[in-house]
This record gives C-alpha cells, sequence and structure tokens, in this order.
C-alpha cells in the first residue's frame, strides 16, 4: 500500500484473469454513474436488489445498473439498465478501515429475469460458516476491473473470472495484521498473481454446493494487484445476512 492514503487498497481488479462465458455469472452486475461510466461491479441477490462494496457509493449522487452484460462495448441485447432509487449504505462502515464494505441498492423497477440475469443464492450465517467459509474452499471471483496493476486504464471489456481458495483468517492476519476484521474474507494464493484489481469492487465471490451457487463475499481491497506475498480482500456477506433481510423484506 502507498503511504498516506486508502486509494490503492481500496480499489480491486482482476489480474490473470479467463475469459467469463456468456451467461456465466448471470447475477453480475455492472454499477454506472448516472452519466453511464463504468464505477463498479455488483451482484443481483433480488428483482429488487444489488449488493456492492459501500466505498463505491459511499461519496453518494445517482446510480444505475446494468444487467445481463458481458462485453461492454457492444450491445447484445440480454443487457437491462436500471436506476437506482435509494442507496443503503451500512450504518458501520468505514472508509478508513473499510470495515463492514457492503451497500445495499434499491431498484427502481423490478429485474426481468432470464437465462442471463438471475440472482445468486444467500446463505444463511450458520450454513456459511460450518459449510462454506473453510480454508481451502474454491471460490469464483469475476469483474470488468483492470487487469494489471501498473496500468489502471487497461480494463477488459468482457467479463473476466478467476478461481482461487480461501484463506483462513489466521494465515491472512500474519500478512495483513490489524488491517484485517472479523468482517473480512481472505482468498487467493500470494504466488499465482490470480486476485482481483481496479473496477472489480464490489463484485460477486462466489462458490458452488450441491448445484448452487452462493454468495460469499464482495470484492473490497487488496494491496496492490496479485502481488507476491499478499492477498486479495473480501467483505464477509454472512455477516451481514440480518441487516440485508431487514432492508429486503420491508
Amino acid at each position: 500500500m502507498k503511504k498516506g492514503g486508502i486509494e490503492e487498497i481500496s480499489n480491486p481488479r482482476i489480474t490473470k484473469g479467463r475469459l467469463m462465458p456468456k451467461g456465466g455469472s448471470p447475477w453480475q452486475v455492472l454499477l454506472m454513474n448516472v452519466k453511464g461510466i463504468f464505477i463498479c461491479g455488483g451482484v443481483l441477490i433480488h428483482r429488487f436488489w444489488v449488493l456492492t462494496a459501500a466505498h463505491c457509493v459511499f461519496e453518494g449522487g445517482r446510480f444505475k445498473v446494468k444487467l445481463g452484460e458481458h462485453n461492454r462495448t457492444v450491445n447484445e441485447n440480454t443487457e437491462d439498465t436500471i436506476p437506482i432509487s435509494t442507496v443503503y449504505i451500512h450504518p458501520n462502515f468505514s472508509y478508513a478501515k473499510m470495515d463492514s464494505d457492503i451497500a445495499l441498492l434499491q431498484l427502481a423497477e423490478a429485474a426481468i429475469f432470464s437465462n442471463y440475469i438471475i440472482p445468486v443464492c444467500l446463505p444463511t450465517k450458520k450454513m456459511a460458516e460450518i459449510k462454506l467459509l473453510v480454508p481451502g474452499k474454491e471460490v469464483l471471483v469475476s469483474g470488468w476491473g483492470a487487469m494489471d496493476e501498473s496500468d489502471h486504464n487497461i480494463r477488459p471489456s468482457t467479463l473476466l473470472f478467476i478461481n482461487i481458495k480461501l484463506t483462513s483468517h489466521k494465515t491472512c492476519k500474519k500478512s495483513l495484521g490489524n488491517k484485517l476484521t472479523s468482517n473480512m474474507i481472505c482468498a487467493g494464493t500470494p504466488s499465482s498473481g490470480r486476485d482481483a484489481c481496479k473496477g472489480d469492487s464490489g463484485g460477486p465471490m462466489v462458490t458452488l454446493l450441491n448445484g448452487t451457487w452462493f454468495l460469499l463475499g464482495l470484492v473490497s481491497w487488496g494491496e496492490g494487484c496479485g502481488r507476491y506475498q499478499t492477498f486479495g480482500v473480501y467483505t464477509k456477506v454472512a455477516n451481514y445476512i440480518d441487516w440485508i433481510y431487514s432492508l429486503t423484506n420491508n
């Protein structure tokens, strides 16, 4: 991390990613400002609700999302752009510490589901802790973020993904120290170079269990992208299940 700021750690990206097949991540969301400029990733969890990282929307403004997106540079007739009516940033979010880096976005109109627009499943907290949040568990992270830490302007037109493995909290704590809280998940093999990068923030970390994809984390921060002996850090969604349902059930 560069001295004097959080800018570098708060903008993760996919490095050494592979092309996601069209429809392979139908819950993937592209978050834009009102002018249509790409800001972050997100994940569809309900026909009226999207999750993203709080730091993506912290500065306020008006936003919209694009669902069913694959190649950002062409119209593939599978996309649906919907304005955001309300932004709910978690009350415990700390920009300085990147803790509780989660926000709920309420869509102004219902998403129309298709082969390319499907919400991901949320696990219960107990299920996540017992069956999913296991060190060594393989997870998938996707996004359109920059492909190279040295040039944040090199962003793919097509959705990329990486397969990485969860790291134990203890192992990650040795690397990141007090910057790591109980609301964060670490993943990645430090020597592999596979990581999230600038523009991937808010995007999904998912894992497969018995044929169903479950949301485990949201891309949050990392020290650079794919650096040797560092891990990617993700918001631990399981810690916010009650908060999510308290809003979406209303």
